[in-house]
């Protein structure tokens, strides 16, 4: 919802979105709005409380396991013509840095609030950017519609 919402010019696309959160990380693939499937990778709980070097580990593991399942989609598709992140682990410099230097193109950052115009002044609405990929989740829930699954 909040991809569609957002970023209406990039619907065509054959679109690879990593929703990565602190307990699971979901690839999904969609094109023209269209659902297409999802691959998820538990995230372990060690993530948020491992010292630097375990914490290391663990990301470089979760981002091949992100690279795997951008390969299957890849080998599906004929290739992919968009990367888009958003959830949690957005905001975490270690795992967003380590996934953007092992994808083979541009990662784009979902912005949650793109097309959202606030009630707030121009320098106030300024606050909610930062974690624009952070709250896609619940963005989306709130533009759902009646009918949707």
């Amino acid at each position: 919802n909040v991809f569609e919402a957002n970023y209406p010019e990039r619907l065509p696309l054959k679109t690879f979105l990593i929703k990565a959160d602190s307990h699971v990380i979901k690839c999904l693939r969609t094109q023209y709005g269209q659902f297409l499937g999802f691959e998820s990778a538990p995230v372990d709980d060690a993530f948020m409380t491992s010292g630097s070097d375990a914490k290391a580990e663990i990301v470089l593991g979760l981002v091949n396991q992100i690279r795997a399942a951008l390969d299957r989609a890849s080998d599906a598709w004929g290739g992919v013509d968009q990367i888009v992140l958003c959830g949690d682990l957005a905001l975490d410099n270690e795992f967003r840095e380590m996934l953007e230097s092992n994808m083979p193109s541009e990662v784009t950052h979902l912005n949650a609030f793109k097309e959202i115009t606030f009630a707030l002044s121009q320098d106030k609405s300024a606050i909610f950017q930062p974690s624009a990929p952070q709250c896609a989740g619940a963005v989306g829930l709130a533009l759902r519609r009646r009918g949707d699954n």
